[in-house]
């Protein structure tokens, strides 16, 4: 039993029908260095946020602290 194949699936396959395995290891290298790429891009913009939160915490805490003086 065969599964259904849609058409982007099959566009994308029929373009790679004759490439050798080097190129095809190279395709998976090129997709693989794209996806470190934006998971570092959102891991940078990920703790950017966190560092603003804390000092935002921390100057809210200050806040308080110096209005009781």
């Amino acid at each position: 039993m065969s599964r259904k194949v849609s058409k982007s699936e099959a566009s994308f396959n029929s373009k790679r029908t004759g490439i050798t395995e080097e190129q095809f290891k190279l395709e998976l290298l090129y997709a693989q260095q794209i996806k470190i790429d934006k998971l570092e891009k959102i891991r940078s913009n990920i703790s950017k946020i966190v560092w603003v939160i804390a000092i935002m915490l921390i100057l809210s805490i200050l806040g308080v602290l110096l209005q009781y003086r």
